[in-house]
């Protein structure tokens, strides 16, 4: 009888972990595809020198987003210090600007108070655009996500991002939905 209770203890243990690792794999994909979403029109155009067909719609709405004023997106990350931000975010943000009419402002924050300064953000109500979460600790995703601290983004994706939704599985897509 004992014996049973230790193993049925140890499979509890095991299924427990693989939770919390399945959970910090979505997290971490999550994360992924809030980066690449933000920094989508950071990449190099292939079409060089290729001449395009472009509807008149298009046209409008390039001339249209020309006028609007430009965007700053603050990310939040957990980093040490890096060497040159400064240059290389003004190199990075001059592409950002010409693809996308926005800037980005990278808030990096050591690691031993990153924690703490999200919370702390989403407690006061600071407004931020991007911030790095996880499975884990005081920066537990799901935990967060279902006090309403994220807004929700699955509606833009197919507008704004469909190759990135496209190449992410959908059992991931699943696994970091909270609250449906």
């Amino acid at each position: 009888m004992i014996l049973k209770e230790t193993q049925n203890r140890r499979s509890e243990k095991k299924e427990d972990i693989m939770l919390k690792q399945k959970k910090k794999i979505a997290s971490v994909i999550a994360l992924s595809l809030i980066v690449s979403l933000a920094l989508a029109g950071c990449g190099t155009d292939t079409n060089q020198g290729k001449q395009t067909d472009v509807s008149p719609s298009q046209t409008a709405q390039v001339k249209g987003q020309q006028n609007e004023q430009p965007v700053e997106l603050t990310f939040y990350i957990a980093n040490s210090p890096v060497k040159d931000m400064d240059r290389i975010m003004g190199v990075a943000n001059k592409i950002i600007k010409e693809k996308i009419n926005a800037t980005l402002k990278l808030v990096v924050t050591d690691w031993s108070a990153y924690p703490q300064k999200v919370n702390l953000m989403i407690s006061s109500g600071e407004p931020f655009d991007l911030a790095f979460t996880g499975s884990f600790g005081e920066l537990n995703y799901f935990q967060i996500a279902s006090k309403g601290a994220f807004k929700d983004i699955t509606s833009l994706l197919d507008k704004y991002a469909p190759t990135t939704k496209s190449r992410v599985p959908e059992n991931i897509w699943q696994g970091v939905k909270v609250n449906g």
